[in-house]
């Protein structure tokens, strides 16, 4: 009897096991799915854009030196703000004039000289062979000859003389400002030396620092478009081909906007959008974006509820968002909760979509 009650039980038993069994299979907990919440892939047509710091710089500063050896009586002191045309700089003229003026004088005297030889060189020549001889008639044309380069180089060194007077006196070739001063009023500066330096203002222009990774990934910047305060477009003037090599930056060089609302100082910086043409980007969600140091990564959520892994390339980080170069296409959907600890294929329970099927 205890054998009859002990093989009751066991049956029963296995068949409760089984009706158990069957339950959970019907009611999905056979195998737990993973959860996760998934969000869209957005279209992006703005092209790769790119913060740049740039700050204001000059080409050059334009040098101004004495051209003479004169008396400096005039120069505006450094940080002087002018107009084009204005004087900046002045020198005495005292001895150019008076070495004019010498020069002149002596000028005047090689030109009675070089008569005075003409016409004696004629008087001789017509006289018979045997009254003048040959010799005193060439010591008469050298004297003439001698006279007349005399007169030529005089006449040069008078118009050189007139054009260091002419150069005395220093305008600003354009709106600017002084900037530096290598002299003072009242010392004597040699021909050649330095007075003083200027910075014109069309001059300026900015300097800009771009990655050269980035450099390289939009194969230049022919089809880039620069801009600044989101209004006005700046035009490249030249690329360096040195870079830095400790921030691995080179520097490109634009040209300074022209309705600026206030004045742009020297050194001031500035921050300028570069964009380009690009196609195979998306703006993914934040939270959806894995870190790996063999490449980072998304999980992308297919149709039938399963993930795969996609490798993404960060172009530009968004705040809540990432702008990534991938094959991902807008309208897909990618993982932004439940993303660790998954596997390639795995299948995934979306809550609120039924499982196995299309979500």
């Amino acid at each position: 009897m205890i054998k009859q009650f002990y093989h009751n039980n066991l049956s029963f038993l296995r068949v409760s096991a089984m009706l158990l069994a069957s339950l959970y299979a019907g009611s999905g907990y056979a195998e737990q799915l993973p959860q996760v919440k998934a969000e869209t892939v957005q279209a992006w047509h703005q092209g790769q854009v790119e913060q740049l710091n740039c700050k204001v710089s000059s080409a050059y500063l334009r040098q101004f030196s004495s051209e003479s050896n004169a008396k400096l009586n005039f120069v505006l002191p450094a940080a002087s703000r002018v107009k084009q045309g204005d004087l900046i700089a002045a020198q005495d003229s005292y001895y150019i004039q008076k070495a004019i003026e010498q020069l002149q004088l002596e000028l005047t005297s090689a030109k009675l000289a070089v008569e005075y030889h003409a016409q004696e060189y004629r008087r001789l020549s017509g006289l018979a062979e045997k009254l003048v001889s040959p010799s005193s008639l060439n010591n008469l044309a050298l004297k003439r000859d001698q006279a007349s380069s005399l007169q030529l180089r005089l006449q040069k060194e008078i118009e050189r003389q007139h054009y260091q007077a002419g150069k005395l006196k220093f305008f600003a070739p354009a709106n600017g400002e002084v900037v530096t001063l290598h002299a003072s009023p009242g010392q004597f500066i040699s021909q050649g030396e330095a007075i003083l330096a200027f910075l014109a203002d069309n001059d300026k222009e900015l300097k800009c620092e771009l990655p050269l990774q980035t450099y390289s990934s939009t194969n230049g910047i022919s089809q880039s478009l620069f801009q600044w305060d989101s209004k006005q477009q700046l035009a490249v003037k030249r690329i360096s081909q040195i870079v830095a090599p400790d921030s691995q930056m080179i520097s490109v060089f634009l040209s300074l906007p022209t309705h600026a609302s206030t004045p742009l100082f020297l050194q001031q910086r500035l921050k300028v959008t570069m964009q380009t043409p690009a196609t195979g980007l998306s703006r993914l969600p934040l939270d959806s974006l894995n870190l790996h140091s063999d490449g980072n990564f998304v999980w992308q959520l297919l149709a039938n509820a399963t993930v795969h892994k996609r490798a993404v390339e960060i172009v530009e980080n968004q705040s809540k968002y990432l702008l990534v170069r991938s094959t991902l296409k807008p309208g897909d959907q990618v993982i932004t909760i439940g993303r660790n600890d998954l596997t390639q294929d795995q299948q995934v329970s979306i809550p609120g979509k039924q499982t196995g099927g299309s979500y």
